[in-house]
This record gives structure tokens, C-alpha cells and sequence, in this order.
């Protein structure tokens, strides 16, 4: 315009700019603010990782449960893996417990993807272990690893001796993501007659099509 900003369009422009210098001065301080939780998240997470180890030294189970517990809300996947740490050192009770914990854990969607980049070589150690209990956790924590580890060693089960195990590798597997068909086509006929029908439902589950022959044959095993 030829005439320039009047009056009433300079103190707009004024009151314009001086809205934008709040709104940026919100801004920061809005920064300053989450910096600031930031912070204090890390330093919790430091006092957990430290109330933690303290406690497994201390050799107290009760103890050890309680301060892993009280870390909860600030565990990471720093957290987790300094935790595995101390697991692979750890006798059979503390490993169960800890275990469990990873499970409970990785219940929330928002640490599942932590849980899930762990290295899963420790716990296939304590499913390939001889304490029942160590076995068990390890079992229910594998499905929410996932991988190709974490599903041959699942399958593995369906050739135990006993009766309830190939029930659980089923119950187990049937929760894990990705193809599990492969693995456990390989296995069948089972070492045992649980295993081998715990598989076949697996197959049916998936409608696992390419491995219909192995279906089929084994239909004529056990009718012949």
C-alpha cells in the first residue's frame, strides 16, 4: 500500500508480534519443562538400577521381588538389560522370579518392544534347565520374544516325555507371531502321541496348507 501501515495496522502488527514472542516464551518454557521430567526419569532410573542390584546381593528373595517391584514405572530397556545381567548370574529362584517379572512387564504395550529386543540365549538356558519352575517362566517368556529361537525351542517341547508339556509348547506357540508351521512340520511324527496330535492342531490352527501331506499321512498312521 502506498501509504505504509496506519496506525491501527502498526499496533496489529505490534500486538501480532508480541503474541508470537508469548507463544514461543510458552514454548520454551513448555521445553524447559520436559527437559526437566527427563531428567528426573533418568536419575529414577539410575536409583532403580542401584535399589536392584543392592537388593540381589543382598541374597534376600523377598527383598530382591519388592525392590524389582518399586522400579516398575522407570524400567527401560536399559533397565532390562543391565537386570539381564544379574540374571545370568543368579541361581534358579532369583532367575523364576525375574522371569516372571519380564513377563508382567512386557504385559504393558508400551515396554513390550524392550522386552522383545532382549537377548533371548540366556532364557533358552533356563528352558533347557532341570528346575521345573525355571522352565516354566522361561516357557511363558519366550512366546513375547518371538523369533525363530524363541519358536524352535518351543517347538522342542512337543517331544517331552510327559503329558502336559506338548500341551503347553501348543498353548504357547499358538500365541507367537510369524510362521511356527515350519518348525514344527519338521518334528512331526512326535516322540510321543501327545506331541505329535499337540502339532497337528498347531498345523490346523494356522491352516497351515503347504504342510497338508504331513496332515494326511499322519491321519493314516494313526487309523491304519
Amino acid at each position: 500500500m502506498k501509504g505504509g501501515l496506519g496506525k491501527g495496522g502498526r499496533k496489529d502488527a505490534e500486538r501480532g508480534g508480541a503474541e508470537r514472542e508469548g507463544g514461543g516464551g510458552k514454548a520454551g518454557k513448555r521445553a524447559v519443562r520436559g527437559g526437566g521430567m527427563g531428567r528426573v526419569m533418568l536419575r529414577k532410573r539410575t536409583e532403580a538400577v542401584k535399589r536392584a542390584e543392592k537388593a540381589y546381593k543382598n541374597n534376600n528373595r523377598e527383598y530382591s521381588y519388592a525392590a524389582l517391584n518399586s522400579s516398575a514405572p522407570y524400567a527401560d530397556g536399559i533397565f532390562y538389560n543391565s537386570l539381564l545381567k544379574t540374571y545370568t548370574k543368579a541361581g534358579p529362584e532369583v532367575k523364576t522370579d525375574i522371569l516372571n517379572w519380564f513377563v508382567r512387564q512386557s504385559d504393558d504395550v508400551t515396554k513390550h518392544a524392550s522386552i522383545k529386543n532382549l537377548d533371548i540365549h540366556p532364557f533358552l538356558s533356563g528352558l533347557q534347565g532341570t528346575d521345573p519352575a525355571l522352565q516354566t517362566s522361561a516357557a511363558n517368556l519366550l512366546p513375547r520374544i518371538g523369533g525363530q529361537d524363541a519358536i524352535s525351542a518351543l517347538a522342542g517341547l512337543l517331544n517331552s516325555p510327559d503329558k502336559a508339556t506338548p500341551t503347553l509348547s501348543e498353548s504357547l506357540l499358538n500365541t507367537v507371531e510369524g510362521d511356527i508351521c515350519t518348525t514344527v512340520a519338521s518334528l512331526l511324527p512326535a516322540k510321543t502321541d501327545e506331541g505329535t496330535i499337540a502339532g497337528l492342531r498347531l498345523l490346523s490352527n494356522r491352516k497351515s496348507t503347504a504342510h497338508a501331506g504331513i496332515v494326511i499321512d499322519q491321519i493314516k498312521t494313526g487309523t491304519s
